[in-house]
C-alpha cells in the first residue's frame, strides 16, 4: 500500500510540474522567452492569463539570489498591447528547473510593449494562442 501511495505522489507531482513550453523569441542579450500555450486562458474580451518562462543567458544576481530562469504568470491586455505580472518565480537552473530561489506574488502595474520588442512578441503569442 505504501508503494502505491508513493507512486501516485510521484506521478501527480511530475504531471503538475510538466509544461509544454513553446519558444517565442530571444532578446538582443540572448535571453530566451517561452509560453505555456495550454495555460493561455481568455479573461473577458481582451485579457489573457498565461505562464511565461524566461531563460537567462547570464544568471540574474540580486542580494543572495542567483537565478538562471523564471516562470511568470502574466495578465496580457491584447487590445492595448500591455502586460502585468501576477506571480514571479525564480529558479536555480535553466528552463524553470531546480530549486525556487525566490517567489513573489506581488501584482505589478501595467507595462506597455515597445513595437518589435521581445515582449511584443510574447504578448502576440499569448493573445494568438489563448482559448
Amino acid at each position: 500500500m505504501k508503494k502505491i501511495f508513493i507512486g501516485c505522489c510521484l506521478l501527480f507531482s511530475s504531471a503538475s510540474a510538466f509544461c509544454d513550453w513553446s519558444y517565442v523569441a530571444e532578446s538582443t542579450g540572448g535571453d530566451s522567452y517561452y509560453i505555456d500555450a495550454a495555460t493561455a486562458k481568455k479573461l473577458g474580451n481582451s485579457n489573457v492569463r498565461v505562464w511565461i518562462l524566461e531563460n537567462y543567458i547570464e544568471p540574474l544576481r540580486y542580494a543572495n539570489i542567483v537565478a538562471y530562469s523564471s516562470k511568470t504568470l502574466r495578465q496580457v491586455d491584447c487590445l492595448n498591447q500591455r502586460h502585468k505580472i501576477l506571480s514571479n518565480n525564480f529558479y536555480s537552473q535553466a528552463m524553470g528547473k531546480g530549486a525556487a530561489v525566490h517567489i513573489s506574488n506581488e501584482e505589478t502595474n501595467w507595462s506597455y510593449s515597445a513595437p518589435d520588442s521581445v515582449f511584443a512578441a510574447v504578448v502576440n503569442a499569448a493573445c494568438n494562442r489563448a482559448r
